[in-house]
């Protein structure tokens, strides 16, 4: 059973199908702020189930923000899994997700379910969106993937093994 996005019947702005959905952030970007429950949230809710799936049915836009999330998080917990500590992964995993790849670029993880941008002020804003998502998310996946002392959360460090639909 997989579990798709709360967040498919929202009316809200896109780009490169992706939505712009409400975030609770620390994170300035143009994704609106909020206090309720956000897109990162559901992707941390949903992906120890969903990981274990080999097809995912989009049923909507942000599913395909669900998705590509999603894909994100794994490599994560992938790359903070080998990292001694919290301190180790905190110092690189910034530096990591600053540079991604954008729909049309070789080698997006994606391609045919995240659109094309059709301008360059989309592939900006586009950029803007996932930074704003990722540099939140990082926080959040450290937050999951370490206990308070430093140590490893080996409840979510062994996901590292697995690979979401790819």
């Amino acid at each position: 059973m997989q579990f798709n996005s709360s967040f498919n019947e929202v009316s809200v702005p896109k780009v490169c199908s992706i939505p712009i959905l409400p975030l609770k952030s620390r994170v300035p970007g143009p994704c609106p702020q909020t206090s309720e429950t956000d897109i990162l949230d559901e992707v941390f809710t949903t992906f120890r189930a969903n990981i274990f799936l080999h097809n995912f049915e989009i049923q909507g836009d942000a599913d395909r923000l669900l998705l590509y999330l999603s894909i994100k998080l794994q490599q994560m917990i992938a790359y903070m899994a080998d990292q001694p500590n919290r301190g180790e992964a905190e110092l690189n995993m910034s530096m990591l997700y600053k540079t991604f790849r954008c729909p049309g670029d070789r080698n997006f993880e994606l391609p045919g379910i995240i659109s094309l941008a059709t301008t360059a002020e989309e592939k900006q804003r586009f950029k803007q969106v996932i930074e704003q998502l990722l540099t939140e998310m990082v926080q959040r996946a450290l937050d999951k993937c370490y206990n308070e002392d430093g140590s490893k959360n080996k409840w979510w460090c062994h996901f590292k093994n697995f690979k979401f639909i790819m």
